[in-house]
């Protein structure tokens, strides 16, 4: 199995929407044995051969672990990717893990006829807080062609996770409960 399978299709590799210092866990490898433990960092400018003059592009960090690894820690270490929105991966650095010599190794996007985009907001839309109140509004052009608005609080929240009571206010789904 080549390097690529090993360490760099772990699944999910983002997770959405990206707010800074979110993180999430994910798994992957040809035979699902690669674990990683992924951090969003924020956006940085970036300078790829693809962009020259230097491109916007949200950081992850994640700590690969590969099953079975012990005395050939080659596929596990740490990785870090720097995404542009509307182009994809542009620049990835693999620290191996297996002491101070291990070797690094780099991939940057040399080219691409692809247009990058100005990344979302990295705002918080949903912050799990005790009492945090609201009221949100989903629509679909195909499925929920009438608004169905919702109103929430936040009954209990700890460590990322939270108790949340939904009640809808209008709209074609009539639900109330906690969550």
């Amino acid at each position: 199995v080549d390097f690529a399978t090993r360490v760099l299709s772990v699944r999910p590799v983002l997770a959405e929407p990206l707010v800074k210092d979110t993180r999430w866990t994910s798994v992957g490898g040809t035979t699902i044995d690669v674990t990683a433990a992924n951090r969003y960092l924020g956006v940085e400018k970036i300078t790829v051969p693809a962009f020259p003059a230097g491109v916007m592009a949200a950081k992850v960090q994640s700590v690969v672990s590969q099953a079975g690894a012990l005395g050939d820690p080659f596929g596990s270490g740490l990785r870090t990717v720097w995404w542009v929105y509307g182009v994809g991966p542009v620049k990835i650095v693999f620290r191996h893990g297996g002491g101070a010599g291990a070797p690094v190794t780099t991939a940057v996007l040399v080219s691409t006829d692809l247009t990058p985009v100005p990344s979302p907001p990295d705002v918080d839309y949903f912050p799990l807080r005790q009492g945090l109140k609201g009221t949100f509004r989903w629509t679909n052009s195909r499925h929920l062609k009438q608004p169905e608005v919702q109103s929430f609080k936040v009954d209990q929240a700890v460590n990322g996770s939270a108790r949340i009571s939904v009640s809808s206010v209008s709209g074609p789904i009539k639900e109330k409960g906690a969550y």
